[in-house]
Formats: C-alpha cells, sequence, structure tokens
C-alpha cells in the first residue's frame, strides 16, 4: 500500500532488505553515491533542501 502511495504522490520509494541498521546505511550511502554523480555531471539536484 505505501508502494502505491509513493507512486500516485511521485514521491521516490526505497525498499529495504530487512528492517535492520546496517540495510538503512547501505540505503543512504548508495542514494548518496547517486546524488554526488548526478552532481558531478552537471545534473539538477533531486529535490529541493529548502522545500523537501
Amino acid at each position: 500500500m505505501l508502494k502505491r502511495v509513493c507512486e500516485r504522490s511521485h514521491i521516490a520509494w526505497h525498499p529495504l532488505r530487512t528492517a535492520s541498521v546496517a540495510s538503512f546505511v547501505e540505503l543512504i550511502g548508495r542514494l548518496n553515491a547517486d546524488a554526488q554523480t548526478n552532481t558531478q555531471s552537471g545534473g539538477a539536484p533531486r529535490f529541493c533542501l529548502r522545500h523537501g
């Protein structure tokens, strides 16, 4: 249900492997690497820091 709500609202949804801190940290690291790649390639940031 959460996945459908996120898709309807155009909000990024990222599933975790397990409900653990290690899975969360791995996801954050992966998202950070993707954001740095987009910033270095001249792309715009994925979200507004002020408005979310």
